[in-house]
């Protein structure tokens, strides 16, 4: 539950930072997260997003309502540099499209 509760708080702080519309779901004690990115993408753009620009594999929201488009899935319950990676590339893509 450390690396998970880590994981989380590193997300938050690296969003903060450099994505502060990003919106991460309150911790709940669960190995995963949502991802609101419809503050920078749009819901239907979500999917190339996160798969074609920052190539990274979650969980799209879509998959489990159609009002969740535009959220991600992230899973927490893993190595630490995974979640830093995920990050950086959202960030570093998220920086790309305001330009």
């Amino acid at each position: 539950m450390a690396i998970v509760r880590d994981n989380y708080h590193y997300l938050c702080t690296t969003f903060a930072a450099h994505a502060p519309k990003l919106v991460l779901a309150d911790f709940q004690g669960t190995y995963l997260t949502w991802l609101d990115l419809r503050a920078y993408v749009q819901p239907a753009a979500t999917k190339a997003f996160i798969q074609d620009q920052c190539q990274l594999a979650v969980d799209f929201g879509e998959w489990f309502s159609p009002d969740d488009q535009g959220f991600v899935r992230l899973n927490l319950a893993t190595n630490p540099q995974n979640v830093r990676e995920a990050a950086q590339r959202i960030v570093t893509c998220l920086s790309q499209m305001q330009k």
